[in-house]
């Protein structure tokens, strides 16, 4: 279903462990992101594609006319890559930041999260719904420990989400790799609106207090 705050977000930080599978199919393979009525690139609030073609993550934001796109450095196959992407409206920035590396700025987009009618279905992972009835370009490989900020994180709180929760391939702290002791990051004062942290004995539940 449509969840409403989700939509129209005018800052937006997403935080994810990606596990792309080295056999995965097709060109562009579907992470996560909010769907649309026809399941174009502009009309899509926000979605993050994984490519075969370069091994990249490419985060799309669409407005109903138009969309602009950023693209990280390559992940590395079949093991764990820990993602944080950003954006931010009114500076028309998106950065990404890969197993606690530098931050990779593109500081020209042009559109905003503010869609209208084409933006309001759902949210999904590892596949995309259009018009919440036909499945497409699906990912293939693990993911965890999903998180979406409605505000942009920095560098340090970013990076702390990946020292915290694991290293660059291997599992994160999650229910995949229960042989790694500790406690979920949590960014004191920041607080996700959606986070499903997923894993082999972990329910697929919101784990934030909005239930999504």
């Amino acid at each position: 279903p449509h969840h409403a705050n989700l939509h129209g977000l005018t800052a937006i930080t997403i935080s994810a462990w990606i596990y792309p599978d080295s056999t995965m199919s097709g060109s562009w393979n579907w992470v996560l992101g909010k769907n649309s009525t026809t399941g174009t690139d502009n009309d899509n609030p926000f979605a993050l594609w994984y490519k075969t073609d370069d091994n990249k993550l490419y985060f799309y934001v669409g407005d109903d006319s138009t969309s602009d796109v950023v693209a990280s450095t390559a992940l590395t196959e079949d093991q764990w890559n820990h993602v944080v992407v950003t954006y931010n409206d009114s500076a028309n920035t998106a950065i990404f930041y890969i197993n606690g590396g530098s931050a990779e700025t593109d500081a020209s987009f042009n559109t905003s999260t503010n869609t209208a009618a084409t933006g309001q279905m759902s949210f999904t992972i590892g596949q995309k719904y259009i018009n919440d009835t036909t499945l497409q370009e699906e990912f293939k490989g693990k993911l965890a420990d999903i998180r979406i900020y409605n505000t942009t994180l920095d560098a340090t709180q970013s990076n702390y989400l990946f020292d915290r929760d694991g290293s660059a391939g291997s599992a994160p702290y999650t229910a995949v790799n229960p042989a790694i002791t500790g406690t979920y990051a949590v960014i004191s004062g920041v607080e996700p609106i959606l986070w499903y942290k997923l894993g082999d004995a972990i329910s697929a539940n919101d784990s934030s207090t909005n239930n999504n």
